[in-house]
């Protein structure tokens, strides 16, 4: 397999699909040209192993299976993300029809697991990863840093969505109809992509904190939604999906919350009780700025919460989502998302976040 492949277009798929989030499942990763010589030196391997018969291009083990073609592992990347390191053993499969390439989580090897966009029955999987395992013993390992991914993502997506025509009409009722919720959905998933290009460490974080009287499905959707189509900080397929919601019970909650650098991720709890950590954070940080000293670490992402019951903080938006909300249409959605990608320019965030501070 020709390493330019391996490890600039493989490595750049395996750090996209992590930073959207898929970091727990088998990534396919396409087809690669297997040389010759890589070709003939792993046959020779399968050839002189006693646990297996070669005829042609299909291999029989021992167990009397057999498959059409090899396997073997290409390597290991380890993608390192806001201070979390994700490892996947890259198997590439090899058949009569095509040299295609995968990449495992390693946690997934203690296990069986499956291969998408073709069909093995268990035993032909098993005898794939037998293959692999004798031929390449042990695998290189790599590591691919990606130091933002979050800011790449929203210009990427921008750049597809700035283009597409904008009906102000239309989009002026959408804003008007909606104005008591939407407006501040629209200023918190602002506020989030806007950090994402300027940190602004000397500006306050405001926690974002929508709350209900009574739940209700309907309204929940409707705002998951939202966020979702004004969402541009994560890559295809998962950009204008629905933000990643973390129901915080305890600690470990707020930790996995941390790794999601400049996203826009929807915390879930009853009360704040259970975010104390969080607003210890930022009673330290409110401390330090007003009397001088080094500042903390700044939080990972602007806290959007959704609660049932208000903060009445200094440092807390208090938003309470309407008892009902009208359905936002296939068009509504569009419309904000060529709206905020039109907003996200690069002399914003200045301008954005320092306005922040007087709010």
């Amino acid at each position: 397999m020709k390493n330019n492949t391996t490890k600039t277009v493989f490595a750049t798929r395996i750090a996209k699909s992590i930073a959207a989030g898929q970091a727990d499942c088998v990534i396919p990763l396409g087809t690669a040209e297997l040389r010759t010589k890589y070709n003939r030196k792993f046959l020779k391997y399968i050839k002189v192993d006693e646990l297996f018969d070669l005829c042609g291009g299909s291999v029989t083990t021992a167990y009397d299976i057999t498959v059409d073609g090899f396997a073997f592992w290409a390597g290991v990347q380890a993608t390192e993300l806001n201070g979390y390191l994700y490892r996947h053993r890259l198997l590439a499969l090899c058949r009569p029809d095509g040299c295609r390439v995968y990449a495992i989580p390693v946690p997934l090897l203690e296990r069986k697991f499956t291969l998408p966009n073709i069909a093995l029955a268990d035993g032909e999987m098993e005898t794939y990863r037998l293959i692999a395992d004798h031929i390449t013993p042990t695998s290189a390992e790599y590591t691919v840093r990606l130091l933002h991914p979050a800011k790449d993502a929203v210009k990427s997506n921008r750049a597809e969505w700035r283009n597409e025509a904008l009906d102000q009409e239309k989009l002026g009722a959408l804003l008007k109809q909606h104005a008591g919720w939407l407006f501040p959905v629209i200023t918190a998933a602002l506020d989030v992509q806007f950090r994402s290009f300027r940190p602004g460490d000397d500006v306050p974080i405001f926690i974002y904190n929508f709350t209900m009287k009574k739940a209700a499905m309907q309204v929940e959707q409707e705002f998951s939604a939202a966020l979702g189509a004004l969402n541009l900080t994560v890559e295809e397929p998962a950009c204008s999906s629905i933000p990643a919601e973390i129901i915080v019970q305890d600690g470990a909650d707020l930790n996995d919350w941390a790794g999601c650098r400049d996203r826009i991720v929807i915390l879930r709890t009853a009360t704040g009780t259970v975010l104390r950590p969080l607003l210890d954070k930022l009673d330290d940080y409110h401390r330090q700025n007003c009397f001088g000293g080094v500042l903390p670490q700044r939080l990972s992402t602007v806290p959007i919460v959704r609660s049932r019951t208000i903060f009445d903080r200094a440092d807390t938006v208090d938003i309470e989502l309407p008892p009902a909300i009208e359905c936002l249409t296939e068009e509504d959605l569009d419309l904000l998302r060529i709206a905020v990608a039109r907003t996200l320019k690069k002399a914003m965030p200045a301008k954005y976040v320092g306005a922040g501070a007087a709010r």
